[in-house]
C-alpha cells in the first residue's frame, strides 16, 4: 500500500470533510467550506494537504505558517484538523 501527500484539490474537498466529521462526529457546512476554500488556496500562509490510498483519502490536514514576533522572528507551522482514517 502506497500513501501519496499531496495539495488538497478543490474536486476531493467533500471527502476530506467527510473523513473529518466521521471521525469527530461533527457537521461542517460544506457550501462554506467551499467558499473558504478558494480564499485559503490563494493564500501561501495556508497549506491544505491529504494523503490518499489510491485515489481514497485517508488523511487530511491544515497547515498554517506564522512568524514569532519575538527573537529572530523565525517561522513556525501550526497543524490544523488533523484526521488519519
Amino acid at each position: 500500500m502506497e500513501i501519496i501527500i499531496e495539495k488538497l484539490k478543490k474536486k476531493d474537498l467533500k471527502e476530506a470533510v467527510s473523513l473529518y466529521d466521521n471521525t469527530y462526529s461533527t457537521i461542517t457546512d460544506t457550501k462554506k467550506a467551499l467558499k473558504i476554500f478558494d480564499e485559503m488556496d490563494k493564500n501561501p500562509l495556508y497549506h491544505l494537504v491529504v494523503a490518499k490510498n489510491s485515489s481514497e483519502i485517508v488523511g487530511f490536514a491544515m497547515l498554517v505558517k506564522s512568524y514569532d514576533i519575538v527573537e529572530n522572528c523565525k517561522p513556525f507551522l501550526s497543524v490544523w484538523n488533523f484526521v488519519v482514517k
